[in-house]
């Protein structure tokens, strides 16, 4: 069974607390690794590594040693941010759009790649943009 609560001293000398997930060593898993659930060292977590708007594909950013938080946003032709899954409907106004957008974002330690199935009815799609967010780590 592996250690999984460390309190005190920690390997890097610095005093804390560190808790792995079950299977992974607290002593063993590097600062920012996946098998770790909480380290006290992240004070910082949510600095912005890099943000920017794109169209489909994959943007990329300077290498990372994790696999850092993104976050993505569809932006519309009028310049407003529609969180996941979104559905709008007008019986109203028929030339509105109606839309159903589940969307993903593919994040690697050096690039975020958007993925989406999209299904229109009504007017024609604009060009779809992106606003996207990298978090990084910083100890």
């Amino acid at each position: 069974m592996a250690d999984r609560v460390l309190l005190g001293r920690l390997p890097d000398g610095q005093f804390g607390l560190r808790v792995s997930r079950p299977g992974y060593s607290v002593q063993a898993e590097p600062l920012g690794s996946f098998g770790i659930a909480f380290d006290s060292r992240l004070t910082d977590f949510g600095i912005i590594h890099q943000q920017g708007v794109m169209g489909y594909g994959t943007v990329t950013f300077p290498i990372l040693p994790y696999v850092p938080l993104a976050t993505i946003c569809r932006i519309d032709d009028g310049n407003y941010l529609w969180p996941q899954d979104v559905v709008e409907t007008s019986f109203a106004a028929p030339s509105l759009r109606h839309w159903v957008t589940p969307f993903v974002g593919l994040v690697t330690s050096s690039s975020l790649t958007i993925r989406t199935l999209d299904t229109f009815y009504g007017v024609a799609w604009p060009a779809t943009r992106w606003l996207y967010t990298i978090y990084a780590i910083e100890v």
